[in-house]
Order: C-alpha cells, then structure tokens, then sequence
C-alpha cells in the first residue's frame, strides 16, 4: 500500500524547519567569540523568520524588547550598555526601539550582550539559554576575570610605545573585571571635570585597543604637550567635554594628539 502524498506547501514547510535546523546545529559548533558566530546568528535567525509559520513566532518579543529586558533585570542603564558596546546610548536607545538601521551586530552585540549576563543567542533569536554560564568550579569563573593594573597617567600615555602595563611589579594595584581582555588598565580618577561620570578617586578602566572615535563614548587622550586628560567624546566638531558639576572648558583636538583607549568601566568608592 503507498504511502498518503504530503501536500506540496507542507513539505516546503518541512524543509524549511529543516534547514533552520542544521543552520542551529551548525552554530553550536562556532567558537564562541568569533566574528563569524555574530553574522551566523543573524543569519540563523533572518531563515527562522523566513520559514517557520506566523503562528509560531507570533507574540515573540522583538530584539529590542529582550535588550530592554535583560538591561532592566542587570539593573543597568542605557549609557552603561552604550559604553560597554561602543556607541552612544540614543543609539541603545534606537536598539530598544528597535529602528532597523541601528540593530546591534558584531562586537557591539558580543559586548552589550557580555555586560547584561545574557547570550547573544538569546538577543537575536529569543531562544534559551538566554543566560551566560561561567562554569561549575571557582576555576573555571576565575577564567573570565582579570585582574587590571593600576597604572598612572604618565604611564598611561606611554602605552603603545615603551610601557607594557603588565609587565611584573608596574601595577600599583590590580582590580578584577569580567572582560578577561588584556589590553585594559586602571586610572585613578583626579580632578572634577567628569564627576557626573566618575568622581575624584574612581577607578576607570581603559580599553587601549580601542581607539577609533564614536560620538557619547568616553576616552583617555594625550595632548601634543603630553599631558593625558579623560572626557566625553563629540563628533561634529570634534571635541571632548566635561561632564562636571562644576565650570570646565570644552577640549578641541589638535594636531599631535592621540586617543590612548576608551573607557569601558567607572568603579566608584562607595
């Protein structure tokens, strides 16, 4: 006896779920921290969109709204997120409100993603886990943290030519982050030009591999005189500002200048 004929649009169905399948398969197999793993998974999630029926993806939470989620339950604001990811927070806040044009990919998805605890699986799919795990044992936690030198401003604004932050005996202190990235150091904050953002005595922490320029970020930066200075970077013009309770004066760059890093973390002394 011959089997029933499944009806044409059912099979393209089949299909479809099918190849969204092996598409997921395929990502669990990808290094986690690899660019490639960023496009797949908005390539994995376009082809579930694409094949699966409405009726099963009807009421999903869009990508903004589990942003705006996992953002509420860290407990952060849109500025945090914006400085871990590198963008300005009107930008999360487009993120959030999920304007097709602004849609976090790559790094700033990776990083965004890093600080909320929460996967970018999770973020662009809406599919568990939506937690990040860092393992069962104090050494497998230990793994995602360093430890950051303290290192002063003079020394700050010779990293890159002579000056090796972590080079034995030059940390005045160390200060344990989850970034596990080695190319962060700490500043201890003096002044009151950026008090909004991080009082006299914070500990801000550096990412010196992170210079390219974006608008609302905050940076380190050396003047041509050498002196090494830390505001809030905006684009047109160019400019650094503060961000003080008190009267401080609008920086403009010059020639000889250069951006040390970005500042991805304010440690406040309670």
């Amino acid at each position: 006896m011959a089997c029933p004929a499944v009806p044409l649009g059912a099979r393209r169905c089949r299909q479809g779920v099918d190849s969204a399948n092996r598409v997921a398969g395929a990502l669990n197999h990808i290094e986690h921290r690899t660019i490639v793993k960023y496009a797949l998974l908005n390539v994995k999630h376009a082809v579930l969109a694409a094949v699966l029926p409405t009726r099963r993806v009807r009421g999903m939470k869009t990508l903004g709204q589990r942003l705006k989620e996992a953002r509420l339950e860290a407990k952060k604001t849109q500025e945090e997120v914006g400085v871990a990811a590198g963008v300005s927070k009107s930008a999360v806040g487009q993120w959030e409100a999920d304007q097709d044009a602004t849609t976090p990919t790559g790094p700033n998805l990776y990083y965004a993603a890093e600080l909320l605890g929460v996967t970018e699986h999770w973020l662009v799919t809406g599919r568990p886990p939506k937690y990040r795990k860092f393992g069962k044992t104090l050494e497998q936690i230990d793994a995602h943290i360093l430890s950051v030198p303290l290192v002063s401003w003079v020394q700050a604004g010779l990293v890159g030519e002579a000056f090796d932050p972590y080079s034995s005996g030059v940390g005045e202190e160390y200060y344990p982050v989850p970034y596990h990235r080695e190319s962060l150091l700490a500043l201890r904050v003096h002044g009151q030009s950026m008090n909004k953002e991080a009082p006299e005595g914070a500990i801000i922490i550096v990412d010196y591999e992170d210079k390219v320029l974006v608008s609302g970020c905050m940076y380190v930066f050396k003047t041509a005189g050498g002196e090494v200075g830390f505001k809030r970077y905006r684009a047109n013009p160019d400019r650094f500002e503060p961000s003080s309770t008190e009267d401080h004066e609008t920086i403009f760059p010059a020639p000889g200048w250069t951006v040390i890093g970005r500042v991805i973390q304010v440690i406040r002394r309670v």
